[in-house]
């Protein structure tokens, strides 16, 4: 299973083919518009699609193959749970933190709460977490340590950072990234994640970031690109 989230920073439909050579099997892409989406069934592609404009959401996106069989009622600002059935079953909650306050604290925050007040997102299932977060460890200090509570809250429900597992990163010391303000390369963020069951990490073989000299030239992001071996019988 190949997973990539990715904020396009509008006008996907000029940039579908970058994602495209990702080779998703599912992708999250956030700052989309619903009508983007529309040649992905020329691809074997289904896609959901969550916004308040039509032009800026998040759309959800997977091969046929897969199908899903309940998505729950999104929380503002995006953030979605929906259960996937295919070459295996589990929950994704597809996230794209964009809060109307641009703080610090009000970002880390609608994922933080939404976790908190929605326990049940984590029981009977595994747990995928990918998205835009818009938070890092390194603004700790700036936000009473919310982003590393995030992390240690998901950790308890049994999900890590799967870059992070995989390079054998700390959260704040990260050293590629996905994110680069204005797309100024000495500006760069560690803000987009896939949070996934740690009993899944042995089933990484790759996790990816996309190179800043390529897609700052698309988007103010790079995506993150994650391939997990199927499970073991």
């Amino acid at each position: 299973m190949r997973i990539v989230t990715w904020n396009c920073q509008m006008a996907l439909a000029k940039k579908m083919h970058l994602l495209l050579e990702q080779r998703p099997d599912i992708a999250i892409v956030q700052e989309c518009s619903r009508k983007s989406l529309a040649s992905l069934r020329d691809h074997g592609f289904q896609s959901l699609w969550f916004g308040s404009v039509p032009y800026k959401g998040i759309g959800i996106i997977y091969r046929d193959e897969w199908t899903i069989r309940r998505v729950a009622e999104p929380r503002f600002p995006w953030i979605v749970p929906m259960e996937f059935d295919g070459p295996e079953k589990f929950r994704l909650i597809a996230v794209w933190s964009c809060p109307l306050k641009t703080s610090f604290s009000h970002y880390v925050a609608c994922v933080s709460d939404a976790v908190e007040a929605h326990s049940e997102w984590f029981k009977g299932a595994p747990v995928l977490l990918p998205g835009d977060f818009n938070s890092n460890a390194q603004w700790d200090k700036h936000t009473n340590g919310a982003h590393s509570s995030l992390v240690k809250m998901l950790d308890g429900k049994g999900l890590v950072s799967f870059y992070h597992h995989h390079h054998g990163k700390e959260h704040g010391n990260e050293t590629e990234y996905t994110h680069h303000f204005r797309r100024h390369l000495t500006e760069p963020f560690h803000i987009d994640y896939v949070f996934g069951p740690k009993s899944w990490t042995e089933r990484i073989t790759s996790c990816v970031i996309g190179g800043p000299l390529i897609w700052n030239n698309y988007s103010d992001h790079c995506p993150i690109t994650i391939q997990l071996d199927p499970p073991k019988d």
